[in-house]
């Protein structure tokens, strides 16, 4: 044999296999990501629409309000106090759910990240399995294949067993 030539190839079509399923398990996570990204940035746009409306109507209710007795009666007044103070509460609250939205989002784009990662990791192993199925010289010389313990050389299609000796 000449160094780099092919000794032995192993049968590798169960891996195939099993890459092909992770290609496609990958492939599907990732598909999730992008499809949960347009879904997150979605409600996050609806929420910070609802954070502005609510800033301009706020700003609008304090800017405009007119609190003399001599023009608007105390009724008007208080109604008018208490809609800027309800305009601040729910200001309040629409801060706190984006805040609680970025949290939560940032929880689910996490899992499937990781998913995706370990979906990769075995499909990264499979392939490098699969790159490792041929068995090629290390350098010119003589190769001796080795009997099993019935007397059998190694012959194409055989089943070998895990650590076995091939040649020397």
């Amino acid at each position: 044999f000449r160094s780099g030539d092919v000794i032995a190839r192993f049968d590798g079509e169960e891996m195939q296999v099993k890459s092909k399923e992770k290609e496609n398990e990958l492939a599907i996570t990732k598909q999730e990501i992008i499809e949960k990204t347009g879904v997150l940035s979605k409600e996050l746009d609806a929420i910070s629409k609802d954070i502005l409306i609510i800033d301009q109507e706020k700003l609008f209710a304090e800017k405009f309000s007119i609190d003399d007795e001599r023009i608007r009666s105390k009724l008007e007044i208080i109604d008018s106090l208490q809609n800027t103070a309800y305009l601040g509460s729910k200001q309040d609250y629409l801060n706190w759910k984006s805040d609680s939205f970025n949290e939560s989002s940032a929880g689910d784009m996490g899992l499937l990240k990781m998913q995706q990662d370990q979906h990769q990791g075995k499909l990264d192993l499979l392939n490098d399995s699969l790159n490792q199925l041929e068995i090629k010289a290390p350098h010119d010389g003589l190769l001796v294949y080795k009997k099993n313990w019935r007397g059998e050389k190694p012959r194409a299609g055989q089943s070998m067993w895990p650590g076995e000796k091939i040649a020397e």
